[in-house]
């Protein structure tokens, strides 16, 4: 059964879903394709271009990929940094040339999971 917040990749096009309410038993497709459950890596190989770093600031966090800033041009970059708590999920799209963080207001005293998607890399999360 698919479930809620799962990033699933179509490695013929690219296209990456979130799963938010999902009946189906059976696995999503995409070019005629199975598309790719993506299992979100906390620590491996290229971690510290890809780790979400949080820091607290006044009324939520910012979030910055990387201890070593991640490349932000056409063919490698951070295409979405996202906040997930047991209410909501906020994204931030970013775009080459972008800087490889974004800002998000929330209630500090909630579990949350910060997690970031590199086109090259894949799905990374804090």
């Amino acid at each position: 059964m698919l479930k809620r917040n799962e990033i699933y990749k179509c490695f013929e096009c690219g296209n990456n879903i979130s799963i938010n309410n999902c009946r189906e038993s059976k696995g999503l497709t995409c070019c005629g394709k199975s598309m790719m459950f993506m299992n979100p890596l906390a620590k491996e190989g290229a971690g510290e271009k890809h780790i979400p770093i949080i820091e607290e600031i006044a009324g939520g966090i910012l979030v910055k990929i990387g201890e070593v800033v991640h490349p932000m041009d056409e063919n490698h970059s951070i295409k979405w940094i996202e906040v997930c708590n047991n209410q909501q999920n906020i994204k931030k799209f970013l775009k080459p040339g972008d800087q490889p963080q974004a800002e998000f207001q929330l209630d500090m005293t909630q579990d949350f999971e910060v997690r970031a998607y590199c086109d090259v890399h894949g799905l990374w999360k804090s």
